[in-house]
């Protein structure tokens, strides 16, 4: 065994089966089994032994002074909850994969790695009330996530959804009731109410656009002034105080199902095969792509790119208030302090899923799946008693290695020329 794992690390200078000539025709084909071996390895090394090794780790942090003992205790929490055991299995599958496999289907893999795992060590996680529950409270959050997707393919960024989110929330809950036991304007017309929200989150993000292109700013800068006075229209409007006497007419639209499906999923799933549509049969959606490749040479090829960069914002508003609605009903009230981290989490979602922050790059069913794997990634870590706090953390370094994923695919591809020329 030993003498595998040298002959697996080249820590021999003779590989044996392992030859250099079949190495290199693996390397060719974007295979990478050494990588794969090690982290399938080190996967299983890390799920049978989490509870010693972790024992072991709090036993040496106890005589380290507190800089070191608080990252160290975090690993060994991280390891006895076998987080790092998830996160290794899904590393090693993705490394085995093609090269050309894994940059398109990366995403599925990974969640299918973690539904195995996580259905072995849970069986409550594998039932259908489990995930139709999962479905139901990140439908409003998938539907946000392919808005912005929209807006990262080309080469911008919203960092306003969540106080967007919101703002239209209170919008819709102002509109049906002004207090518990008085109704609001529209109390009787809620269809009008959602279209009074919706149109709030268009409104927002059409300002976004203008703003940016009108006044050529970076998107960073004048979606993060939009996040702030949306969250201040938000608490001014409610003076800082949830929305309640929603009427029963109202919640149905979250609570209800349909074909054994909560409603908001066939939302969710009605916005996806729009989306996608959009984005892959429209001339919308080529000159998405067109201008997150390279603005400058779109707008020479005849695009108006001002014009479509409002319209992108513009969608990826109309998704926040489309949210807002199933939000609010969900909640049962409109809440002032809603929408906290769904910017990072939306952005978040579209990257795992292959979209690049650099522009050119996204699909809508990859969003989903990046929305899927942090759905299941926090329930999985919910059943297995992992604190929230550090349920954080696992999300975030996710996030970064999705985006160091993405860097490197872009490296490669820019050197695959260059290389093959010489």
């Amino acid at each position: 065994m030993k003498t595998l794992w040298r002959k697996i690390l080249r820590l021999d200078g003779d590989l044996g089966e392992f030859s250099r000539a079949e190495l290199g025709r693996a390397a060719h084909r974007g295979l990478d089994y050494r990588r794969a071996v090690i982290g399938g390895g080190l996967a299983g090394l890390l799920w049978e032994l989490a509870e010693p090794l972790a024992a072991g780790l709090d036993g040496l942090v106890k005589g380290l002074p507190a800089a070191l003992r608080i990252p160290l205790a975090g690993l060994s929490y991280l390891l006895e909850h076998r987080v790092l055991a998830l996160l290794a299995a899904v590393l090693a599958v993705v490394f085995l994969l093609p090269r050309k496999v894994r940059d398109r289907l990366a995403p599925l893999f990974a969640l299918l790695v973690l539904a195995a795992f996580l259905s072995l060590e849970s069986p409550q996680f594998r039932t259908f009330d489990n995930l139709r529950n999962v479905a139901r409270q990140y439908a409003p959050l998938s539907i946000i996530a392919m808005g912005q997707t929209f807006v990262i393919i080309a080469g911008g960024i919203d960092l306003s959804v969540g106080s967007v989110l919101a703002l239209a929330g209170v919008v819709v809950g102002l509109l049906i009731t002004e207090s518990p036991h008085r109704p609001g304007p529209w109390a009787d017309h809620l269809w009008l109410a959602s279209l009074g929200g919706m149109g709030m989150g268009l409104l927002c993000g059409v300002l976004n656009g203008v703003v940016t292109t009108r006044a050529k700013m970076p998107p960073f800068i004048v979606t993060l002034g939009m996040m702030l006075i949306c969250r201040g229209g938000a608490l001014i409007l409610t003076e800082g105080n949830p929305v309640f006497g929603i009427p029963e007419a109202f919640q149905r639209l979250a609570q209800d199902q349909f074909q054994g499906l909560p409603i908001p999923v066939w939302f969710m799933l009605g916005f996806a095969l729009v989306a996608h549509f959009v984005l892959t049969y429209t001339r919308l959606g080529r000159y998405a792509y067109a201008i997150g490749g390279n603005a400058q040479a779109a707008r020479l090829s005849g695009v108006p790119v001002d014009r479509y960069q409002v319209l992108f914002f513009g969608l990826c508003g109309l998704s926040v208030g489309l949210a807002a609605v199933l939000h609010t009903s969900r909640l049962i009230s409109a809440q002032p302090a809603t929408g906290e981290m769904v910017e990072l989490e939306s952005i978040a979602a579209a990257v795992i899923g292959g979209a690049s922050l650099f522009g050119g790059q996204g699909t809508i069913p990859g969003t989903l799946l990046g929305i899927f794997i942090m759905a299941i990634l926090r329930n999985g870590c919910n059943l297995l008693g992992v604190s929230s706090y550090w349920q954080y953390v696992v999300v975030g370094v996710m996030i970064i290695l999705a985006v160091f994923y993405d860097h490197l695919r872009r490296r490669a591809g820019s050197a695959g020329p260059t290389s093959g020329g010489s």
